[in-house]
């Protein structure tokens, strides 16, 4: 528990960099979901 203790700075913005790219890949998901139907 040290590690996320001494770097939870850093962790917090890795996080909130994964939510902002699954966020684009959703997004991207959604506008494109015709193009996947066959």
């Amino acid at each position: 528990m040290e590690l996320i203790n001494g770097n939870s700075e850093m962790i917090k913005e890795f996080f909130q960099s994964m939510e902002r790219m699954l966020d684009g890949i959703s997004r991207l998901a959604k506008e494109n979901r015709p193009h996947f139907k066959r």
